[in-house]
C-alpha cells in the first residue's frame, strides 16, 4: 500500500466520522403549531390542529397524527369561574381536532353597557404538542358555545 492510498484512507475515514459526529443523523429539532381558527364556535363547533415538524437537516413534515397534545385551560369563562380542563367543555383527538362539547363555558366576556355589544376573551385553552422530547410554542383556542349575542352569535350576555 504507498503512502497515498494509506493518506486517502484515512481522509475518507476521518470524513465519514466527523459526518456522523456533525448530526449525521436527521431528528426532529422543533414543532409548529397552526390552527384553522382561534374560537371553537357552537356546540359541535371544531379547530383543526395541524403540527409540522421541522427536522435537523431543514426537511419539513406534517406529524399532526404523531404528536400528543395537551390542552390546559387558562383563564375565566364570561361568569368569571375558572374554566373546566378537558373532557369538559373541549374534546380533543388524536389528529388534533378540538370540539367544542356541552355544557361548554363560554370563554368571552360581555362589557356590561356597550352598544353595539362588546366582548373580551377572558380564557382559553393552551395546546402544545409534544413528539421525542420537543414541545412547540403553544397556541390559544377561544370558546364561544352558549347561545346567545356573543362573538358569532354565540355567548350570553
Amino acid at each position: 500500500m504507498t503512502k497515498r492510498s494509506i493518506f486517502m484512507t484515512a481522509l475518507a475515514s476521518a470524513l465519514s466520522l466527523l459526518s456522523f459526529g456533525c448530526g449525521g443523523t436527521n431528528h426532529l429539532q422543533s414543532i409548529t403549531l397552526t390552527s384553522t381558527g382561534t374560537t371553537l364556535t357552537g356546540i359541535g363547533g371544531t379547530v383543526q390542529l395541524t403540527a409540522k415538524g421541522i427536522s435537523s437537516n431543514g426537511s419539513t413534515s406534517d406529524i399532526s397524527g404523531k404528536v400528543k397534545y395537551t390542552v390546559t385551560p387558562t383563564g375565566t369563562d364570561y361568569l368569571l369561574n375558572p374554566l373546566p380542563a378537558p373532557p369538559q367543555t373541549v374534546n380533543f383527538n388524536a389528529t388534533g381536532q378540538i370540539t367544542a362539547v356541552a355544557p361548554a363555558d363560554c370563554s368571552f366576556t360581555y362589557v356590561a353597557g356597550t352598544k353595539p355589544p362588546v366582548y373580551f376573551l377572558s380564557g382559553s385553552y393552551q395546546v402544545v404538542a409534544t413528539m421525542d422530547g420537543v414541545t412547540s410554542l403553544p397556541i390559544f383556542i377561544g370558546v364561544a358555545s352558549s347561545s346567545g349575542g356573543g362573538p358569532n352569535q354565540a355567548c350570553n350576555t
